[in-house]
């Protein structure tokens, strides 16, 4: 139930923008648990800013579905702490 919850919080409040930056943050992540993204990483071809990314990122982190940490021109250190309900979101956020 608590899941379903989350994942429905995250989705009402998630622009199509920030549903690609989620998706390319699947993509990068895949089963891996922790990661340091940069936000040429999540940006791509350009469809998407740097700050839409962090949005996205920030209302995940808010759901307690990852945790974040920035570190400045490094990047920022990604912590998937649930990986189910980040895949339900991203797929939510296709329909």
């Amino acid at each position: 139930m608590k899941l379903e919850t989350t994942v429905d919080a995250v989705v009402n409040n998630i622009s199509p923008t920030e549903g690609i930056a989620i998706d390319r943050l699947i993509a990068i992540v895949g089963e891996h648990k922790e990661l340091m993204i940069t936000g040429t990483m999540i940006i791509g071809n350009g469809l998407i800013t740097r700050s839409t990314a962090l949005n996205a990122f920030s209302k995940l982190e808010i759901a307690g579905v990852i945790k974040t940490r920035g570190r400045g021109m490094k990047g920022t250190h990604v912590e998937v702490l649930n990986y189910e309900a980040l895949v339900e979101i991203a797929n939510k956020v296709k329909l």
